[in-house]
């Protein structure tokens, strides 16, 4: 009598990374079957454990030349003619492939929470009227709702707004060759916290070597007047968030309170 115990195969890990990589969501339902597939029974002496044999879960056709093929899964046993098991296979190839082109472009929910303005345009809304749509206290009231005026007004769109230095945190961007993006903190008027800075103003690495020498002498409550594109939503944890396409000063100069910076907050 011998012992018999279930085994994987050594590259399921392997194989079952490449599926989640190569079919997103549908390798959930791949990686089980597939482990299902790949497990073999593996016969050993019951004194010594010395391996004596295996049987694979899956069984192929002995012979592919054969009119009729046999296929074995676990104790279940297919019998086909050789015509309909090949249709299968590749159907099963074409829709497999197919899945595979269209993933990047299929999306569960065609929802307005999953919305987003491929065109950036030039919007008139000012600080005053962003804050009666998605200010702070509208998330907290209704952040779903919020979200979908978001998507819908301001995501991608190009806004003109005024504010106040705050501070700047530097980061760079590549590795070898690294870019340099200024995170600049700004206070609006009128603001939604007394320590926090309203929004962060990423300022792509273009934008920041034209004006590095005027972005660098920046002080504390300097005024600023930037054009920027609407990135993300704030909310009670992080800063709205855009992306700079052009930065000047203003000449207006505001005291400004002690600034609260959490990294958390920065995108």
């Amino acid at each position: 009598m011998t012992y018999v115990e279930q085994e994987s195969n050594p590259f399921f890990g392997v194989a079952a990374l490449v599926i989640m990589v190569v079919f997103g969501f549908m390798g959930l339902i791949l990686v089980p079957i597939g482990y299902l597939l790949t497990l073999s029974a593996v016969h050993r002496c019951s004194r010594c454990l010395q391996r004596l044999g295996e049987k694979q879960f899956i069984g192929m056709p002995e012979d592919f030349k054969q009119p009729v093929w046999h296929i074995r899964l676990g104790k279940c046993s297919i019998v086909t003619a050789r015509m309909y098991a090949i249709i299968a296979a590749i159907l099963l190839a074409v829709i497999s492939c197919t899945y595979v082109y269209m993933r990047p472009n299929y999306q569960f929910h065609e929802g307005p929470l999953t919305h987003h303005n491929l065109d950036s345009t030039r919007i008139s809304t000012t600080w005053q009227e962003y804050l009666v749509d998605c200010g702070g206290e509208k998330i907290i009231e209704n952040s779903v709702h919020t979200k979908i005026v978001w998507n819908d007004k301001y995501e991608n769109q190009v806004i003109e707004w005024q504010g106040f230095f705050a501070d700047v945190k530097y980061r760079n961007k590549g590795f070898l060759f690294p870019d340099i993006e200024p995170n600049i903190l700004v206070k609006m008027e009128p603001s939604e916290s007394t320590i926090f800075a309203d929004l962060v103003l990423t300022v792509p690495s273009s934008v920041y070597k034209n004006s590095k020498q005027m972005i660098d002498d920046l002080k504390k409550g300097t005024g600023i007047k930037f054009v920027a594109v609407v990135q993300g939503l704030g909310t009670e944890f992080k800063m709205h968030h855009l992306r700079a396409i052009d930065i000047q000063k203003t000449g207006n100069f505001k005291i400004l309170s002690d600034i609260v910076v959490r990294d958390s907050a920065l995108p």
